[in-house]
């Protein structure tokens, strides 16, 4: 055990993996959460337009947040076929009219968006009648992506499946210690960053943060209020 003065607890998040990613990750399945992820997404795809530069690869975004917004619009940006799928919400932080400006400027750069919610993932060991850009697999590698199954039985083809479904907080050891955990399972904090137990804080990804106008606990993981949590 070690003593302490004042504890600070940053652990963070990770990425929320959906249902339909199952066990291991397929080739050409990308998470977007730290630089590394896209600098080995952006590899991927500079050594398959390599391959075959004559054809067009397909992008299939998961995710109406900003995150996967920003994804559609850089992946079309580099000229793949980009469509983004995002069930129920999008652009949920914006208002209405926010986006409908947003999905407009999308759909002008040539991104598809649909309101479908993918709930599989296709790959070159599962059965479909689509067909894709990819290069099969050789037996000794992991299964590729060759598309995505869609609520209502539709399929689309991608060679590249981009989550950006949000992230959770990691929070497990503090919830073990009889902390007191948010509906978002992040860590219940006050004005200060203190928890319920005194001289321990906690802030970041991990951790809630005041609503500056309802004034009310919420969950926003993101670069700007990890930041300010600090000072």
């Amino acid at each position: 055990s070690l003593s302490f003065g004042n504890l600070i607890i940053a652990t963070g998040a990770r990425v929320k993996r959906p249902a339909f990613l199952k066990g291991p990750t397929p080739d050409g399945v990308f998470f977007a959460m730290t630089w590394n992820d896209i600098e080995r997404l952006r590899e991927y795809v500079e050594k398959r337009g390599a391959k075959s530069p004559s054809m067009t690869m397909k992008a299939a975004v998961v995710g109406g947040g900003l995150l996967g917004i920003e994804m559609a619009e850089s992946l079309a940006r580099l000229g793949l076929a980009t469509s983004l799928y995002h069930g129920a919400a999008f652009a949920p932080s914006f208002s209405r009219t926010g986006a409908h400006l947003i999905q407009a400027a999308l759909e002008k750069k040539n991104v598809a968006v649909g309101k479908q919610r993918v709930v599989d993932l296709i790959t070159d060991a599962s059965r479909s009648t689509i067909a894709s850009y990819a290069v099969p697999s050789s037996p000794i590698e992991k299964p590729a992506v060759r598309g995505v199954r869609l609520e209502g039985g539709g399929e689309a083809a991608a060679d590249i499946v981009v989550v950006a479904t949000g992230v959770e907080p990691i929070t497990e050891a503090y919830a073990a210690a009889g902390g007191r955990l948010h509906s978002s399972g992040a860590i219940s904090v006050g004005d200060t960053q203190a928890t319920e137990f005194p001289f321990v804080y906690a802030a970041g990804d991990c951790a809630t943060v005041l609503d500056a106008v309802t004034g009310k606990e919420t969950y926003f993981a993101y670069a700007r209020p990890a930041r300010d949590a600090g000072y």
